[in-house]
C-alpha cells in the first residue's frame, strides 16, 4: 500500500498545476422522471412554493424549473456541495431556456453557507458574469454554454446556487430554465490526493484498480484539460477495476465520489 501512496505522490509532482475539476455535475446519474433532483452534497429546496428543481430528460439528463401550471409564486434553490477554493478556480455551466415570459434564474455564491440556513446565509449575485438567454417564447431551445466565471477572488469553502423565481398567480412568468454541466475547474495539488485512497498500476495500460476506505459511488476520468472522457456511476463498492484500455496515451485526472459525500481526486498516466 505505501509503495501505491507513493506511486501517486510522485506522479502528482511530476504533472503539478493541472486544470482539474472539482466539481462536475452532468445530472446523468439522475433519474429523469420529473421528480425532485436528490444528489449527495446538494440542497434542493422549495423555498416559496411547493416546486424544487426536477430531474428531467430529453436528449440528456438535467435540471429543470417552470413555475408553469403551479398556480403560486416559487422560488427554488439548487445548491452546490461545498467548494473548497483556493483562487486558481473557474466556473461554469450549460444552460436552456423554454417558453420564455420573464428573467427567472439568478446565480449566486456563498462564503459562509452552513448547508442547511440558505435565508441565514450571505450570498452574492454572480448572474452578469452568464449569458442566459431570453428566448424562445415558444417552444425549447438548445443547451449552450452560459460562459466561465473567474472566481480567483475567492479562497476557502464556498458554495454557488442556481435559484429560480417564477409567478403563475396571474403574472404570467413561467419561464422553463434547464441547467446542465455545472463544473468548477482548479489547480490540482499533491494536497488534494485522499491518503485513503489508492489507485495503480501508475501508469495503467490496460486495467486501473482504485481502492477507497470509503464505498465509491461514482468515477470521472477528465483530462489535464478538463474535458470528461469517462464516467461510471453507482458502483456502491471500495474496489473497483477501470478499464482504461480506450483511453488515449497521456495522464488523466480522476475524480471519485464517495457514497459518504466525501471525494478525491487523483493523477495517473495511460501509455
Amino acid at each position: 500500500m505505501k509503495k501505491r501512496l507513493l506511486l501517486i505522490v510522485i506522479i502528482a509532482f511530476a504533472f503539478s498545476g493541472a486544470n482539474a475539476q472539482i466539481l462536475s455535475e452532468d445530472f446523468e446519474s439522475t433519474a429523469g422522471d420529473g421528480t425532485d433532483i436528490v444528489l449527495t452534497g446538494w440542497t434542493n429546496s422549495a423555498e416559496v412554493g411547493t416546486r424544487a428543481w426536477q430531474t428531467k430528460s430529453y436528449s440528456n439528463l438535467y435540471a429543470q424549473l417552470s413555475s408553469y401550471g403551479s398556480g403560486e409564486v416559487n422560488q427554488g434553490w439548487l445548491i452546490t456541495p461545498s467548494l473548497t477554493l483556493d483562487g486558481t478556480n473557474d466556473f461554469s455551466f450549460d444552460v436552456n431556456i423554454g417558453y420564455w415570459t420573464h428573467v427567472a434564474l439568478t446565480v449566486f455564491i456563498s462564503t459562509d453557507f452552513d448547508g442547511s440556513n440558505i435565508a441565514g446565509a450571505t450570498w452574492t449575485d454572480i448572474t452578469s458574469n452568464f449569458s442566459i438567454p431570453t428566448t424562445p417564447t415558444v417552444g425549447y431551445g438548445t443547451f449552450a454554454t452560459a460562459g466561465t466565471m473567474s472566481l480567483s477572488s475567492y479562497t476557502g469553502t464556498a458554495y454557488i446556487a442556481f435559484v429560480y423565481d417564477g409567478d403563475d398567480t396571474g403574472a404570467g412568468e413561467t419561464t422553463t430554465v434547464q441547467i446542465d454541466n455545472i463544473l468548477v475547474t482548479g489547480t490540482v495539488s499533491v494536497s488534494e490526493i485522499n491518503s485513503n485512497l489508492s489507485i495503480y498500476p501508475n501508469p495503467a495500460t490496460s486495467v486501473l484498480n482504485i481502492n477507497s476506505d470509503s464505498n465509491i459511488k461514482n468515477i470521472a476520468i477528465s483530462n489535464v484539460i478538463g474535458q470528461r472522457v469517462m464516467n461510471v456511476n453507482d458502483i456502491n463498492a471500495n474496489n473497483y477495476n477501470l478499464n482504461v484500455r480506450n483511453l488515449t496515451n497521456g495522464v488523466y485526472l480522476i475524480n471519485i465520489e464517495n457514497i459518504d459525500g466525501t471525494s478525491s481526486i487523483a493523477k495517473f498516466v495511460k501509455k
